[in-house]
């Protein structure tokens, strides 16, 4: 038996009888102890998996084993997924080639998620850099690797040549930023699904950074984070992803249409068709006339005090017979009117500022300005 199945055999026992002793009776600094050198632990088994990987495919461990491929013998063995092992495969032949400084640093405890990064950006560096700028380059990145979190780690790789020269560092952060933003905005997805029986859409997106931080900043501010719990149940007993769903609803009617691309010389609109009375009574359903769903009159009648409204008047066969021009049931001074008598949305239950596009002051004796 060779002296490294011997050592994990070993190391393998004497982790099983830690495992069964348990953590009973230790106090928070041993538990301490035990996260950390468990950690060390991991980066460092992780490190030697990774160079029997590598060491497996040069000499067919795969087919000894009967594994169609390394990538198939690394799954079954460690229980991943056919993509997870080719990019262990791939970061364990990154390590060996263009990385030696971060494989021995795994081999020292440091995780296979901060290895990954690492070697990523020894592989994004330019031909240009010289074996010894690519060595000083390594060891400034194991050396933030050990101190920073994951997530900073990737923030200080996309600079990994300012420790030779910062100038560069910005030319080199400025192209790969513009490249992964133009990338970005073409694999932006947007999906939905049709009404299911309950009025719901469920629906998915791929957004970019900026424009997913834009859409978030847009969201609290219906939500209003700063004074609301962001993570659980706020006051009101509403968990916060139910506050995001609502601030999203709110969003978009609050969307300036006027601002949208021209569509046959209009903008973009939702037309709903309803009856005078029904809007009047609140009595009834609706039809939204793009996709012949229904929605309440209530609803119909919240939406019409911000909504442009076009009379129609159809004859005993449905034909149209007259059709008006838009209007609305409230201009600018009437909303702010209203804004300053009510205090905000006058509609049961809403809490959302009103959205006035004018600043009323109130002066005691005086007309409102």
């Amino acid at each position: 038996m060779t002296a490294i199945v011997q050592h994990l055999r070993q190391a393998s026992a004497a982790l099983s009888a830690a495992r069964e002793s348990g953590m009973a009776g230790l106090d928070a600094a041993e538990i301490a102890e035990v996260c950390r050198l468990t950690a060390s632990l991991v980066g460092a088994s992780q490190s030697i998996q990774l160079d029997a990987q590598v060491a497996g495919e040069r000499s067919g461990v795969a087919r000894r084993e009967g594994a169609s491929s390394m990538q198939s013998f690394i799954a079954q063995t460690n229980g991943v997924s056919m993509r997870d092992a080719s990019k262990d495969l791939a970061l364990a032949k990154h390590l060996h080639k263009s990385a030696p400084l971060t494989r021995e640093a795994m081999g020292n405890g440091l995780s296979k998620d901060k290895a990954r990064v690492v070697a990523r950006a020894m592989d994004d560096l330019p031909r240009c850099v010289t074996p010894d700028q690519r060595h000083e380059v390594e060891t400034d990145l194991v050396d933030k690797a050990r101190k920073h979190s994951v997530e900073d780690l990737r923030r200080a790789a996309k600079r990994a040549l300012e420790v030779l020269d910062t100038h560069w560092a910005d030319e080199v952060e400025g192209e790969t930023l513009r490249a992964e933003e133009i990338a970005a905005y073409q694999a932006a997805e947007f999906t939905m699904s049709a009404p299911d029986e309950h009025g719901m859409v469920d629906g998915t997106f791929r957004l970019p950074t900026l424009n997913a931080t834009m859409l978030q900043s847009a969201l609290e501010a219906f939500t209003s984070p700063r004074h609301n719990s962001m993570v659980g149940i706020d006051e009101t007993g509403v968990p916060y992803p139910k506050r995001l769903g609502r601030g999203f609803c709110d969003l978009i009617e609050h969307l300036p249409t006027d601002k949208f691309p021209q569509h046959g010389g209009v903008g973009v609109n939702i037309v709903i068709k309803i009856d005078a009375d029904q809007l009047i009574s609140e009595v009834g359903g609706a039809t939204i006339v793009a996709n012949g769903e229904r929605v309440s009159a209530k609803e119909v009648r919240r939406l019409a005090c911000g909504a442009n409204l076009i009379p129609a008047v159809f004859g005993g066969e449905s034909l149209p017979l007259e059709l008006g021009r838009k209007r609305r049931l409230f201009d600018e001074s009437t909303r702010g009117a209203l804004a300053l008598r009510d205090g905000g949305c006058a509609f049961l239950g809403c809490s959302a500022p009103p959205g006035c596009v004018r600043l009323i002051i109130s002066v005691p004796g005086r007309s409102a300005a």
